[in-house]
């Protein structure tokens, strides 16, 4: 399965910034995404998972590999559907989707 946007940076006249802006992939090109998982082992056996990035990512299992090949597929479904969304509000609006970085200066 197929998902996400390689990044290009573009110079942004105004101000001189970088800008990164998403394409679509070509469909010989695959992006590795990381995420970080919470494991928590439940009382009355077995364990959960979730996904920190994507809080709509849940798994389950009665071992540890389940629960971490439950959320992999969790994941699988919620970054198809992410990318379902993008492309049809691309394709009917006449818009661009540019990603932007800010420093966290907290």
């Amino acid at each position: 399965m197929r998902v996400g946007f390689p990044v290009f940076y573009l110079k942004n006249a105004e101000n001189g910034l970088f800008d990164q802006k998403l394409c679509e992939y070509p469909s010989h090109c695959i992006m590795i995404m990381h995420y970080t998982i919470i494991l928590d082992a439940q009382a009355d056996g077995g364990y959960t998972a979730r996904c920190v990035e994507l809080s709509e990512a849940l798994g389950q299992g009665s071992t540890q590999g389940e629960a971490l090949a439950s959320i992999r597929e969790s994941i699988e479904l919620v970054q198809a559907s992410r990318c379902e969304v993008l492309h049809k509000t691309m394709s009917a609006v006449n818009s661009e989707i540019i990603r932007i970085e800010v420093a966290d200066t907290a």
